[in-house]
């Protein structure tokens, strides 16, 4: 059965190792009505189309105010500094999943991550609600938490989720609804939809898209005006293709946008609200200015306009694998990491490195890293890897510009001269990678496998996942299980 009894409490509230802290004063919040809003007729668009919905009814939840609720929570709780922690996640009495899926930093330095099972050493946050086997979590920046909302998900069905800050103390989360999922206390029909939770865990408003599939294609991205954007696939209907739909801060659909027979992985919103959007294609697709062949399969990069009338697309056939990551350097472009398994690849500054098949027979697949333009020029492109497979899961840029990467290694990857070393039989090992502005490689560590998600925080970094065994992450160590980690630079 799904809870939808849910009951705000003031609770006294349990740190990470042994903090204590004050309590704060009683907030009384009071939840909306809910109800669904999905795309404007019964399936998916037919061919390529922008379309707004500003008249369309009921497209939001819980109001139509731009500005979430008032909350009290602030983003930092008094108490000693923690400049590095680790907050582990096992199974509960109610699921096997032990497994942290997203995790973005806020602009005020607070902390939201998302999963499933038990935390370990971090009891009810000030501002508690609800009852499920998965939770979303608002921690400051010293690992101390702000808010706790568990909420029910379909028994051990690993979530599909994104998370954005939302610039005034809550979160955005686009996330793959299923039969009972209630996160925020409101419940929605299953597919794709995007939630804004303010700065005590509740709901603001929530949208959802039955007609769409996140389970087999999903992106999101958020940006500091709390507009927001996501991709599902739209299935058989458009060719294996995706449906992009942005919308403002209170939940109301600006524009859609469909690409037959294009799968999108990964986007990127800029406050200005240009989208960047990525994925892999195969044969004729048309990103909004006439039909591009991407032969037998190809990466594509393509940017929209806040209507999603294309801006500038990057693809040629045959180009390579996938495009799995993305960060975004506000008005100056996006650096942009993926796969590919084939030479002669070019992202505008010449043929990325490709170190070829594997001598065993076995399959290769190098990555590689680049920063473009808005308009996707070419800035800075590199391959890496060896005869073995390689992969890469997430990226985030500080505001010096510098960037963090993650992945896993097979083999022997030399990042500029810095070498990790994994596991070529099974690439089992992570990697934590930074570079300059400039491109220029800073360090690269091991880092333990099933790293899902990374997020720059202070000149620090923040790592989430699961392993399936002990792992050292910088001055830790990181247990079997699922994981919340921020370590300083390595």
């Amino acid at each position: 059965m799904v809870n939808r009894d849910r009951r705000w409490h003031r609770v006294p509230l349990l740190l990470v190792a042994g903090l204590t802290c004050c309590s704060r004063t009683d907030l009384h919040i009071t939840g909306g009505p809910v109800g669904s809003g999905g795309l404007a007729g019964s399936g998916p668009d037919a061919g390529v189309n922008a379309q707004s919905d500003a008249g369309e009814d009921g497209a939001s939840r819980g109001g139509s105010d731009a500005a979430p609720a008032a909350c009290n929570a602030g983003s930092l709780l008094p108490g000693p500094t923690n400049p590095t922690w680790t907050i582990s996640v096992q199974q509960g009495l109610d699921t096997i999943l032990e497994d942290v899926y997203a995790v973005a930093v806020a602009s005020d330095g607070a902390i939201f991550a998302v999963g499933c099972g038990d935390m370990v050493g971090v009891g009810q946050g000030e501002f508690t609600s609800g009852a499920g086997s998965c939770f979303l979590i608002k921690l400051d920046a010293n690992g101390r938490a702000l808010f706790v909302d568990r909420f029910v998900d379909t028994v051990n069905d690993p979530l599909t989720v994104g998370l954005a800050d939302d610039h005034h103390g809550g979160v955005l989360v686009g996330l793959r609804y299923d039969a009972e999922t209630d996160l925020g206390g409101t419940w929605e029909s299953p597919g794709c939809g995007v939630e804004r939770v303010n700065a005590c865990g509740e709901a603001v408003w929530t949208r959802s898209f039955p007609e769409l599939d996140c389970g087999t294609s999903f992106a999101f991205a958020g940006n500091g005006s709390a507009s927001s954007a996501i991709s599902g696939s739209c299935g058989a209907a458009c060719n294996g293709g995706s449906t992009v739909v942005s919308l403002d801060d209170a939940g109301t659909m600006l524009s859609r946008r469909t690409l037959q027979s294009a799968a999108v992985m990964a986007a990127a919103l800029q406050s200005d609200g240009t989208l960047f959007v990525g994925g892999y294609g195969a044969g004729p697709v048309d990103f909004g200015a006439g039909s591009r062949d991407l032969g037998s399969g190809s990466l594509f990069f393509a940017t929209y306009g806040a209507d999603l009338t294309v801006q500038s697309v990057l693809s040629s056939a045959d180009y390579g694998d996938e495009m799995q990551a993305v960060a975004t350097l506000d008005g100056s472009g996006f650096v942009v990491a993926g796969v590919v398994d084939r030479s002669g690849v070019d992202l505008g500054g010449g043929p990325l490195a490709y170190s070829g098949p594997s001598p065993t027979g076995g399959q290769n697949q190098d990555i590689f890293l680049a920063r473009l333009t808005t308009q996707l020029g070419h800035v800075f492109s590199h391959g890496f890897g060896d005869t073995s497979k390689q992969d890469t899961t997430s990226l985030c840029v500080d505001a010096d510009g510098t960037v963090s990467w993650v992945g896993l290694a097979g083999g022997e990857t030399s990042f500029g001269g810095l070498v990790v070393s994994g596991d070529a039989s099974m690439s089992a090992d992570g990697f934590l990678a930074r570079f300059g502005p400039d491109a220029a490689p800073q360090s690269a560590v091991e880092t333990p496998t099933g790293v899902r998600q990374l997020g720059c925080i202070g000149g620090g970094y923040l790592v989430v996942g699961n392993t399936a065994f002990p792992a050292q992450l910088g001055a830790g160590v990181v247990a079997t299980g699922g994981y919340i980690v921020k370590r300083s630079r390595p």
